[in-house]
């Protein structure tokens, strides 16, 4: 049992997490941390698309309201203007009136809405990103 808790524990995975607000930026970048992530921080999607042409991530996961520029266009850019592009997941507080199919046509793999649990998070990392130590 200890085993199999240490799995959704040790992940060696690099990750965007890409958020204008601060505080959710802390509290999302610690968690991650403390499950053996690297985490880089961006705060608008004109940021996120610069970072995701310059890095390899495992994951991003994408805020779709921000400043400058919005989570879907980004994901639709980074989708598109990649070969082997991400998972990208949503993190929104506006799930229920997003239409799953715009997600999906905008690169969008998956969503968690805000506010979202540990666990959940942990449920994508098993899911897309997945290098366990």
């Amino acid at each position: 049992m200890k085993e199999k808790e240490d799995l959704r524990n040790n992940f060696d995975l690099d990750v965007l997490y890409v958020e204008d607000k601060s505080v959710n930026q802390k509290v999302f970048s610690i968690m991650l941390y403390n499950k053996g992530c690297k985490v880089d921080l961006a705060s608008n999607g004109k940021e996120a698309v610069e970072m995701a042409g310059k890095n390899d991530y495992d994951i991003i996961f994408m805020d779709l309201q921000m400043p400058v520029m919005d989570g879907l266009t980004a994901a639709k850019i980074i989708s598109t203007e990649h070969d082997n592009p991400p998972p990208i997941v949503a993190v929104t507080a506006y799930y229920d009136i997003i239409e799953e199919s715009r997600l999906k046509e905008n690169g969008i793999n998956d969503i968690v809405s805000k506010p979202f649990n540990d666990e959940e998070i942990i449920d994508k990392l098993i899911t897309y990103g997945i290098k366990h130590v």
